[in-house]
């Protein structure tokens, strides 16, 4: 299952075979709501069909703006109950976006895997 990568929004691609959901670029979507549902739905839809009962999410985003931050608060949020493993990925030098992960995994109570690439 996969949602294209546009000018945008990022590429994510779930695999229902492993449980793990990638989700890869920038989220500055001209309509957060629609890019954010098609999340939702994919990820229920692996979730659903996954062979595996544990849920990881692999994120590596290069920005992401204000709104896009706080609905992806509540994607993480609605994730908890499932207990993801979630890798947060950034890039060498990449404070900001080391810290927005670290924010994230203090504010929902939940640790993230900070991981440098």
């Amino acid at each position: 299952m996969v949602i294209p990568q546009t000018q945008h929004t990022p590429l994510v691609v779930a695999s229902e075979d492993e449980g793990i959901i990638s989700i890869k670029g920038k989220i500055i979507p001209e309509n957060p709501d629609e890019f954010f549902n098609q999340l939702e739905v994919l990820t229920e839809q692996c979730i659903i069909k996954t062979k595996n009962e544990n849920i990881s999410l692999n994120i590596q985003l290069d920005y992401f703006n204000t709104t896009s931050s706080k609905m992806l608060a509540k994607y993480f949020k609605s994730l908890l109950i499932k207990q993801p493993q979630i890798n947060w990925h950034y890039e060498k030098g990449d404070d900001s976006i080391k810290e927005a992960g670290e924010d994230y995994s203090s504010m929902l109570n939940f640790p993230f895997n900070i991981i440098e690439i």
